[in-house]
């Protein structure tokens, strides 16, 4: 059975505005499927459908090959983090963590047995461990920071494994230094699991880094889905392209250069990292500004009517202002159309 499974599913709200259109997606059983996209894209209101938070205007839901349309949230076996995380402010860390497995009252059995059990104290240290929250288990929310309490958040669903796993920017408040480390540990943790898994995120470097396989969305559309580097390397338009990599994709209008002369009907795209800043060159463009990274040094460049980035060699003299060549392999070059902005033939 396929764990989500979305029809021709569109959301439309009060006033006409369509958030969901068409959309089609299978999400296999036990992938990390990562739905990337910039911010109001609909890659919320899409897990929202899903979770049964909202309803869809059209189209059908399937959660293991069974329409949802009529379940309600609590007995879809899927779990949500939410974006803004939802942490019980008068529990400390621990308490919150294991609150879904706490034993509930049964009118049926005033005695409170039968009700799941709290998880065995090494499982909630185990997966504080894994979020960094290890020396914060006595805390109260408040006494924390945003990261640390989305970290709470994604901890409870990790002690309740539901069947399915609904992400929503699981790592926006977590600070760049320990983002790299929980992000790759709750990837390993989701895999061994075995869960399914669909992960919101408008971070292009975390999508390639955690998906099995992942869609591109934008303006409430799904544009290609595919495993991470046929995205990369085969994007099927310009804004998959400008959604999947940093800096974006330079473009080029083929009336400037092309591989025999002009090619007015294309544009070329050309990653940064492709692009080398030289002193002599096909296309010449004026140094702007030189951007220091750990891959190396980038150059922003301009003329006018270009604006194009490119790797800046080591050993490479210049100052701003100066007027520079740019070169690249045109095996490396994406070529799209310049009209409808769809994937031709390589350029070379």
């Amino acid at each position: 059975m396929i764990p989500i499974q979305l029809v021709n599913v569109s959301k439309t709200y009060p006033g006409g505005i369509r958030a969901i259109l068409d959309v089609h997606l299978e999400v296999r059983p036990g992938e990390v499927f990562v739905l990337l996209g910039p911010s109001g894209c609909g890659k919320t209101t899409l897990l929202r459908l899903i979770a049964g938070l909202e309803s869809p205007t059209r189209g059908t839901i399937l959660l293991d090959s069974k329409d949802a349309s009529a379940v309600p949230p609590h007995r879809r076996n899927v779990g949500m983090v939410f974006q803004h995380p939802a942490v019980y402010p008068h529990l400390t860390v621990r308490q919150n963590l294991v609150f879904p497995r706490r034993p509930t009252y049964n009118h049926n059995n005033r005695s409170g047995q039968g009700g799941p059990q709290l998880h065995p104290k090494d499982r909630v240290v185990e997966v504080a461990a894994l979020l960094g929250l290890e020396r914060l288990l006595d805390r109260k929310p408040f006494e924390l920071s945003g990261g640390e309490r989305q970290r709470i958040a994604l901890g409870r669903l990790l002690l309740r494994q539901p069947a399915v796993f609904l992400l929503d920017e699981p790592l926006a408040h977590v600070d760049p230094l320990g983002k790299s480390r929980v992000r790759t540990q709750v990837r390993d943790w989701l895999r061994q699991m075995g869960r399914t898994v669909l992960w919101v995120t408008h971070d292009h470097a975390e999508a390639l880094a955690v998906a099995d396989r992942m869609a591109v969305m934008d303006a409430g559309r799904i544009l290609q889905v595919g495993p991470p580097r046929e995205i990369y390397e085969v994007p099927n338009s310009v804004r998959v392209a400008l959604l999947v990599g940093d800096p974006p994709m330079n473009l080029v209008p083929g009336s400037r250069v092309a591989p025999n002369g002009s090619d007015p009907a294309a544009l070329f795209g050309v990653r940064p990292h492709d692009a080398v800043v030289v002193s002599e060159g096909f296309l010449r463009l004026r140094l702007k500004a030189l951007e220091y990274r750990e891959t190396g040094c980038l150059a922003r460049l301009d003329d006018g009517e270009l604006s194009l980035t490119a790797r800046w060699p080591d050993g490479l003299a210049g100052e701003v202002g100066q007027e520079v060549g740019v070169v690249w392999d045109w095996r490396s070059v994406h070529r799209f159309d310049a009209a409808t902005g769809r994937r031709l033939a390589p350029a070379g």
